[in-house]
């Protein structure tokens, strides 16, 4: 599709200082959910209940995000398009939330709260993805740059939370310095949000064309299943990739750590650099991911070098990794322009993180802990494989 027609079917595109609104958006999401990990031993000890159970925590907190991803996804299917204020509204009660933390009485309670944070998560993510994939040609662009924001929230808060407990800072004035950190990129998202950010709309006949094109049909199947299993492989790669360095090469769990540090540093890396490359042929650039992908996999399960070498591979993998999430996203706006679309999307994916840690973790406990890269290979399998089929579909139709 050539960037003029491109530019023509683009409906009400947002401005260039809307678009770094959305961007940063994605930092204070980012944020808001990766606070829980690095406390959950403190909040254990706090309540006296097994770490393990903060897998429940984890499980509301994804389940939440995707109920709010499809449900803004309905409504705009509806006709609702103030979606702006809804990013700003739900950056502001995470903030509200997280600055509450070290005040919660009971697990039951943190629980309710990490639910709270999931769900205004979905409506960030799913509003702000949506807007930025619905900006013209740049939009491919900004989406690979707020991913690039998304990956620093997630350096950000174990950071910023780690250094506080290393000074033995209580967790109230942990609480309101994270919840400060979200307040002021609400705010700052909130002055970039400008009304009337839109640019004009188009004229009746191309709004009717794009009506009769953006209707989903039996290939969009493919599409929920490609970004399903694509952020099944991501997110058990994240759960369960520095468990398994520590207990496969019998590492200290401080060079373990290092995995997870070194996946997010290749995540990052490639779609930051995906900023500045401009994607002609998608299908081309996500079957190298794929290939990448499988690639890095097999490498690190058969493990052969020095643990650096095996950290190398692990930076590649998250390099191959980091491009797909938007390049789909992309995919599928060039293919329906619809902002529901886009957000049942996002929802498809949010599923994958719900259900990807546990189906992992049940499938190498009754395998072994050797056998976890090779279950993941096979995700990615499936991966490549329902790509193959979108694919094959996209031509046909």
């Amino acid at each position: 599709m050539s960037e003029k027609l491109y530019a023509q079917q683009a409906v009400h595109r947002v401005s260039k200082r809307s678009s770094a609104g959305l961007v940063i958006s994605l930092f204070g999401f980012s944020v808001t959910v990766n606070v829980l990990p690095p406390l959950v031993t403190q909040f254990a000890r706090i309540y006296s209940v097994d770490p393990g159970f903060f897998g429940i925590a984890f499980s509301l907190q994804y389940l939440f995000y995707a109920l709010a991803s499809y449900g803004i996804g309905f409504c705009a299917s509806r006709g609702f398009s103030r979606l702006e204020p809804l990013i700003v509204g739900a950056l502001m009660i995470s903030a509200a939330g997280l600055a509450f933390l070290g005040h919660v009485p009971s697990f039951i309670i943190l629980t309710v709260l990490l639910a709270i944070v999931g769900m205004c998560g979905g409506i960030i993510e799913a509003n702000s993805t949506s807007l930025l994939a619905d900006g013209g040609p740049e939009g491919g662009d900004m989406l690979h740059l707020s991913q690039f924001f998304y990956c620093a929230g997630a350096f950000t808060a174990p950071m910023v939370i780690g250094m506080l407990l290393s000074r033995d800072i209580s967790l109230p004035v942990i609480g309101y310095l994270v919840g400060g950190i979200t307040l002021v990129t609400a705010v700052v998202v909130s002055a970039l949000l400008s009304p009337g950010s839109r640019e004009p709309g188009r004229s009746s006949n191309e709004e009717a064309r794009e009506e009769a094109a953006g209707k989903a049909d039996r290939r969009f199947i493919w599409f929920l299943l490609v970004m399903f299993l694509y952020v099944v492989v991501e997110i058990s790669l994240v759960s369960w990739l520095p468990y398994y360095m520590e207990g496969r090469f019998h590492v200290r769990a401080s060079s373990a750590a290092l995995s997870s540090a070194a996946f997010f540093i290749g995540l990052g890396a490639s779609r930051f650099i995906y900023v500045f490359i401009p994607v002609k042929r998608m299908f081309l650039h996500l079957a190298v991911c794929a290939s990448g992908m499988l690639l890095a996999l097999a490498f690190l399960h058969i493990g052969v070098g020095a643990y650096r070498l095996l950290l190398a591979w692990v930076v590649l993998l998250g390099c191959a990794c980091g491009p797909v999430w938007p390049l789909i996203i992309s995919l599928c706006d060039r293919s329906y322009r619809r902002k529901h679309l886009t957000m049942y999307l996002v929802s498809a994916g949010s599923i994958g993180a719900l259900i990807g840690p546990g189906l992992t973790s049940l499938l190498f406990s009754t395998s072994g802990l050797h056998a976890m890269l090779m279950i993941v290979i096979g995700y990615a399998l499936l991966f490549a494989a329902a790509l193959s089929a979108l694919r094959v579909s996209t031509s046909a139709g």
